[in-house]
């Protein structure tokens, strides 16, 4: 009917006025849930992950006597079967996906009548029922899968906010505090409207009343008459008032109106923190915190007489308190990700940014359709890049003609996505300002403004922080420092922490819990404990306060996160920082005091910027290690006290030193070979005989020396040497090109747009006018129209099965159908799943976890994990690997169908150790050698080979193109490869050797290389740099159960004119494939 909907048919407006002021959210989704609650046949189970219901329902029902259980408690049928009989409420909270079966009678009601009493079955006893008794049910679960027989016995309502129910809530506050007199004429509106309607209904009672008792003809009953007249008469007026009530209130919401826009910003800031906690665990904001600052910045923000000015006023306050409230708690890794996040989505709610833009910066071109113009004769720009371009130029008007015009400089730079970080801050900057691209000032003064005897300080914890000191300090500064009590938890530490938390808040002491993440059994116990503290807060001291600590942990109880002030304690970043923590540490005893002199002085220095060296060389992934790993400060006392203890007298044994330091004190962590090597190369630079020379610098920059003036001795004048090294260390000082920062921004980068990729919601990666199923289907489609379904092993090249003289297959053409197997397998599943996947999107079949992920790695772009787990290692994105996939298959198709190519695309192998291990056993078979006598030697060329100019000519002439390979010959013994890049380094063609990349050169490749079978007898000349090769630029693998790596392939020999440490310090190797 029209004009009618849920709420008036099922309530009238003074029900819900109460329910209001006793908590129930003022939005109309949240009313509907309301109504669902109070009127539906079931008991209710609310989903409740902000816990808007559960406060409500704990008001609504307080003056009736609730009862709050769990499905933990160990009394809870008790005080079930004491609320039956009693007729009392009872709320059933932090339900899980499963409900006790014996709770299944009262929820279905199933009482009956017994010798005149309604009873119930509960347990093993009937129980007398009171019509009185009122079942709730709540989950703090966001998402949860109930199953059937749940859903039947129970009503499901969904009290998650949603954005415009947050909006309707935040204008209520809003109005609230801006313009009382508006709700107050409103509430008066609903009281009378609520008046009239009940005087209405007491005259149409007393009708109905007297004409069931009025006996002969009516018309002769005056009182009767009059009162159908009075009736008459009334419902006149009350129909005026209501006209009237209805413009009053039509122009009330006209005023509400304006102040919509302060709602629609604190919608929009609410999802954005509420996302955080997908990034970390301890990134945890309930709306009811978010509703205190907010209201907060509304009630202390300057007022103004004009309108417009207020109402922007609050929004820039409210933003930047927001920002400065939530940054402080998170990571400095993640403060920018907030910031950027926060700008977006004000820009896409606004319409400034379009959901294509903002698809196409976090995921890039998801396409595999792409039709791309040549590309121009730019080293710096990257097929990645010119395939961004391409794509930019045929999907966006405001970019079209970019792909045809001259190539410079700009164009260039809109594929640097290394630059991208310094991009994101610029336009965070721009549009939001620079308050929003710094990290806000904090202080334990400040944070203890915003703490209270219910709401806690967590200090989030991460390696090498401890903010104990700094507390210790605050509370002296305060008055307290005998008032402290602290504890470190651990195993068994748990009892004690609750009794020192239950006498601090008698006596008004400050109690520290140092270390939570290690008392995971103890979280709940905490959890329970601090929850009732809340509750009963007239029973604790007004100066008792709690401060926590704790690593990121998924144990950490999350309501204590919520109602908690948090900040992050991180160590200063950098390597001035980090030898500065290292001399804080020293006693002027051990660095002054020693036979050595000068010499002890510059060892212990030397050791503490070795120290500093390793750990800041993580910032550069894998350029810096190959696994990254955690040395700490322990290890570097470790090697301190080693070289008191050897160095007694005046001889320093460096041989013995050297070892136990490199290869034991922190060689101990290091699991890779290559970076054991890489490790005491460095230690070279920092600890050995020759860093004792008066004139030695760590560094070519010469920025960084040990200081060795003769009046230099002690510990505080090292210190305020240490104080004057740059704050930001160059690339020169790890031993590494200046292309490594590129490395290093890149890095930061891809952790920036993954982390936003991940909490990400589904149905943000359409674009207008697509949803995001048409796209993934669309995309599917494609994928299967170009992929073979097969390669077929029955088309094989027949002299290629030829047998030897011993019966056995030629080594090389077991090496192709392996790798024909492999590739088919893989071929397999891609065809399946995304069959499967369009028949989900179809709805024809169920959309099954698996399938869900697949549609999720679509929409990013990224590669299935159903597909990686049976694939070859490779970082690239979906479209760039679909590319990359199709060469692989024309590889191997073209070798079994027309014979080995001239020159071997390494690249091209699912397993390119069994390729280099065939070409051996060929050799071995050839000359009667055994196998494990022979290693490669290798023999440079001046010939780059582009597999996808060889795959469009395999495609053009329908079979292999010899004159692609002019001017190379196969050998008689080895095999040409080609394929590869350098990484730190570069091919000098002129001069035949290892060079210095150029700047900006990230990965250039590398000519066809002889791989040259030889006894091991022979050894390689001195001057050729053994340069490991890898399949990807992560480098990490693991040794899988073939015992070889995941990842590492060969060491390779490159000539050089410089020492093996140069190209180690660089971390200079050879990959297989580049990411892009």
């Amino acid at each position: 009917m029209n004009g009618q909907d849920l709420i008036n048919i099922l309530a009238d407006q003074f029900e819900i006025r109460e329910w209001n002021t006793y908590g129930l959210p003022r939005d109309n989704v949240s009313t509907e849930n309301g109504i669902l609650v109070m009127h539906a046949g079931r008991w209710p189970l609310m989903i409740d992950p902000q816990e808007q219901a559960n406060r409500w329902i704990r008001q609504m029902e307080a003056k009736d006597a609730l009862n709050i259980v769990k499905l933990t408690d160990g009394n809870l049928m008790r005080i079930l079967e004491r609320s039956i009989r009693l007729g009392l409420p009872v709320l059933l909270e932090e339900v899980g996906e499963f409900l006790d079966p014996t709770l299944r009678p009262v929820l279905l009601k199933q009482t009956f009548t017994q010798g005149g009493r309604l009873l119930i079955r509960l347990g093993d006893s009937d129980v007398d029922y009171d019509d009185k008794f009122r079942l709730y049910l709540t989950t703090k679960l966001s998402n949860p899968h109930y199953l059937p027989e749940i859903c039947i016995q129970v009503t499901i309502v969904n009290f998650t906010v949603t954005p415009s129910g947050l909006e309707d809530q935040l204008l209520s506050d809003v109005v609230r505090l801006e313009r009382p007199d508006l709700e107050k004429q409103r509430s008066e509106l609903i009281m009378r409207i609520n008046n009239d309607k009940n005087q209405l209904e007491n005259i149409e009672d007393k009708i109905l009343r007297m004409l069931f008792a009025s006996e002969g003809n009516i018309l002769d009953n005056e009182e009767l008459i009059d009162t159908l007249n009075e009736s008459k008469e009334t419902a006149a007026i009350i129909e005026d008032r209501l006209i009237e009530a209805e413009a009053t209130e039509e122009n009330i919401s006209i005023a509400r109106e304006k102040y919509r826009v302060v709602a629609t910003r604190g919608s929009v800031l609410y999802f954005v923190v509420a996302e955080l906690g997908n990034i970390d665990p301890m990134y945890q904001y309930s709306l009811k915190y978010f509703s205190q600052v907010f209201n907060m910045v509304i009630e202390t923000t300057e007022k103004s007489p004009d309108l417009e000015v207020r109402l922007s006023t609050l929004i820039q306050v409210i933003t930047l308190s927001m920002y400065t409230n939530v940054s402080r708690g998170l990571f400095e890794r993640h403060k920018l990700v907030f910031s950027f996040m926060v700008c977006a989505n004000i820009l896409k709610q606004s319409g400034d940014i379009k959901e294509a833009q903002w698809n196409f910066l976090l995921r890039g071109p998801i396409t595999t359709k792409q039709s791309l113009l040549k590309k121009p004769d730019v080293p710096a720009l990257s097929d990645a890049t010119w395939l961004a371009v391409c794509y930019l130029n045929n999907n966006f008007k405001s970019f079209q003609g970019l792909a045809g015009d001259a190539v410079d400089k700009i164009l260039v730079s809109i594929g640097d996505f290394e630059q991208l970080m310094f991009a994101i801050s610029q336009y965070v900057r721009i549009k939001l300002g620079q308050a929003f691209i710094e990290s806000p000032p904090i202080s334990l003064h400040s944070l203890y403004q915003d703490m209270s005897i219910m709401t806690p300080l967590v200090f989030v914890l991460s390696t090498g922080s401890d903010p104990f000191g700094g507390f210790q300090r605050f509370a002296l500064e305060m008055g307290f420092k005998e008032r402290v009590q602290s504890i470190s938890l651990g195993q068994g530490q748990g009892p004690v922490a609750e009794k020192m938390i239950k006498l601090g808040a008698n006596r008004g002491d400050w109690v520290f819990l140092q270390n939570c993440h290690l008392a995971v059994s103890w979280m709940l116990p905490m959890e329970r404990l601090i929850q009732t503290m809340a509750e009963t807060p007239d029973k604790i001291h007004l100066d008792f306060r709690l401060f926590l600590s704790s690593m990121p942990s998924r144990s950490f109880p999350v309501s204590v996160l919520q109602n908690s002030v948090k900040v992050t304690n991180e160590p200063p970043l950098g390597l001035r920082a980090n030898i500065r923590r290292a001399f804080t540490e020293l006693e002027e005893d051990f660095f002054e005091d020693h036979p050595l002199s000068g010499d002890w002085r510059r060892m212990v220095f030397g050791i503490c910027f070795f120290h500093g060296v390793i750990q800041e060389r993580k910032k550069f992934g894998p350029l810096g290690w190959n696994i990254t790993y955690e040395f700490n400060d322990s290890d570097r006392e470790c090697a301190l006290n080693t070289m008191k203890m050897f160095c007694t007298g005046h001889d320093i044994p460096w041989d013995a030193l050297e070892y136990i330091t490199g290869e034991i004190t922190y060689g101990g962590r290091v699991t890779d070979y290559w970076d054991l090597r890489c490790l005491k190369t460095i230690l070279k630079c920092f600890f050995a005989p020759h860093t004792l020379k008066s004139g030695y610098m760590y560094s070519t920059s010469q920025s960084y020396y040990c200081p060795e003036a003769p009046g230099l001795q002690s510990l505080d004048q090292y210190r305020e040497f240490i104080d004057q090294l740059p704050l930001i260390e160059g690339p020169d000082i790890f031993g590494m090109h200046e292309n490594a920062n590129i490395a290093f921004q890149y890095k930061e980068t891809q952790a920036v747009i993954g982390t936003i990729v991940e909490v990400q919601p589904r149905e943000s990666g359409g674009t207008e006018g697509r949803s995001t199923d048409d796209i993934v289907f669309d995309l599917a489609d494609d994928i299967l129209r170009k992929l073979p379904e097969l390669i077929d092993p029955e088309n094989t090249l027949p002299p290629l099965l030829r047998l030897d003289s011993k019966g056995r297959l030629p080594s090389l053409s077991t090496v192709v159908l392996q790798e024909a197997d492999r590739y088919n397998k893989l071929l397999v599943i891609i065809h399946a799943s995304l069959d499967n996947l369009q028949k989900a999107i179809r709805g024809f079949v169920v959309m099954s976890e698996a399938l869900e992920e697949v549609f999720k790695a679509c929409l990013n772009n990224q590669v299935p994990k159903m597909w990686s787990s049976v694939s070859y290692p490779s970082l690239k994105s979906l479209g760039s690997w679909i590319q990359d996939l199709l060469l692989r298959l024309d590889f191997i198709e073209t070798w079994l169908q027309h014979g080995p190519p001239v020159s071997y695309w390494l690249s091209g192998f699912f397993f390119p150790q069994g390729f280099l291990t065939g070409t051996l056993q060929t050799h071995a078979r050839k000359y009667d050698l055994p196998i494990d006598e022979l290693i490669f030697d290798f023999k440079m060329g001046t010939v780059v080979l582009e597999q996808n100019l060889i795959r469009a000519k395999h495609l053009e002439l329908q079979g292999e193109a010899p004159e692609l390979y002019s001017g190379l010959d196969a050998p008689p013994d080895g095999v040409l490869v080609h394929g590869l890049f350098l990484d730190a380094a570069r091919w000098d063609f002129a001069g035949g050797k290892l060079a210095d990349p150029n700047p900006g050169e990230m990965n250039p490749p590398l000519p066809v290389m002889m791989f040259m079978p030889k006894r091991i007898t022979d050894q390689p000349e001195l001057d050729r740099y053994i340069c490991p090769l890898y399949k990807t630029s992560i480098r990490a693998g693991v040794l899988s159960t073939t015992g070889h790596s995941t990842n590492f392939v060969v060491s390779v020999l490159l000539p050089t004119d410089k020492q093996q440490s140069y190209w180690i310090l660089k971390g200079s190797a050879l990959l297989t494939q580049i990411t892009d």
